[in-house]
């Protein structure tokens, strides 16, 4: 079995499920593509909510979206090209559902390299100074983060149970999503540590700089590329069953981040290295290869699992991305 993967129309509503509220209604950001037409029209059940937009783009909503809302895509003629039901929930919900079993992963970018992705998981509670945390964990190295009776998030570091305020922030656009309701907090250290959490979702975003010295600035950034928390799943409808290849073409260059840095591999400035994010389920290898058929690029994988899909190493034409499985194969061109 072979599945080709076509282009196909898309309307989502960031985050998947709505906490921020207001009187029991909620607020978030529309979020659209489509191949078929140049101009679309949103709609809220059968009220148009903007009028003709281009084939991408996103709209913010202010405090109206009801749980069960239905919200569509439309040509200028009135032809649904995608819809999205909307699910809020205004029950106060912790900062970061710390429950076994629920999982996170990040595109992660470093000093050394862009593009590569991290999955955290939490994979048992632990007794400690008379506090239940949660273990997390992401293969090689371990975290311990509990959130308690009045919603204020705690980090056990050393051995000490450290405290960390928490102050309203901003809109986040992340891989997972366009989050609303976030908080941050700030670790003051030799390397800063900033994270942004979205309510019921947990942490979305993490900025990691190094103080002082030549070797001062940028060190590490996460961003959320999708959560498992309960029956939950966040992640880009992008993604088919098999194998999707993100329509988002991103620089995978290293840049120089701080003033020492010239042994430490950065790419020179202006560097361009197309890099595609890819999401596989179901497969055991994937291949890219040219149109002779000749294999350019493998990598056997586990199941669901991202990729960095290096493409700056490829010809910018006639390139295929297969993803192998019990199942069959899927392709889809890049």
């Amino acid at each position: 079995m072979t599945l080709l993967l076509l282009a196909v129309s898309f309307l989502r509503l960031d985050p998947s499920v709505v906490t921020d509220c207001r009187d029991v209604l909620g607020r978030a950001v529309l979020r659209w593509s489509t191949t078929d037409t140049a101009t679309v029209v949103l709609y809220a059940g059968e009220s148009a909510v903007s009028g003709p937009e281009s084939a991408a783009g996103t709209t913010a909503t202010d405090y109206w979206v009801s749980d069960g809302q239905g919200f569509t895509l439309r040509t200028l003629a009135g032809t649904v090209l995608a819809r999205v039901t909307a699910r809020v929930s205004c029950v106060n919900q912790p900062v970061w559902p710390l429950a076994v079993g629920n999982s996170w992963t990040y595109r992660v970018n470093t000093r050394q390299a862009t593009g590569l992705y991290q999955t955290w998981r939490v994979v048992r509670e632990e007794q400690v100074l008379n506090e239940t945390w949660a273990v997390l964990s992401n293969g090689t190295m371990q975290q311990r983060w509990r959130v308690d009776a009045l919603g204020n998030l705690h980090r056990l570091a050393n051995n000490l149970d450290e405290t960390l305020p928490l102050q309203p922030a901003g809109r986040v656009d992340a891989p997972a999503g366009t989050f609303v309701n976030t908080l941050t907090y700030a670790i003051n250290a030799f390397e800063r540590e900033v994270g942004t959490l979205e309510r019921g979702v947990g942490l979305v975003k993490v900025d990691k700089i190094l103080s002082g010295g030549s070797s001062g600035g940028f060190s590490e950034g996460w961003t959320l590329v999708e959560a498992r928390v309960g029956d939950r799943l966040l992640r880009r409808e992008l993604y088919g069953v098999s194998l999707q290849i993100d329509p988002e073409v991103y620089n995978c260059a290293v840049p120089c981040y701080f003033a020492a840095c010239g042994m430490a591999g950065a790419d020179l400035p202006g560097t361009v290295k197309a890099c595609r994010e890819a999401r596989v389920e179901g497969a055991e290898l994937v291949r890219v290869v040219n149109a002779a058929g000749e294999v350019l690029w493998e990598r056997r994988v586990s199941s669901p699992e991202f990729l960095r899909l290096p493409q700056w190493e490829w010809a910018p034409t006639g390139v295929t991305v297969e993803a192998h499985g019990p199942g069959g194969v899927a392709k889809s061109a890049l």
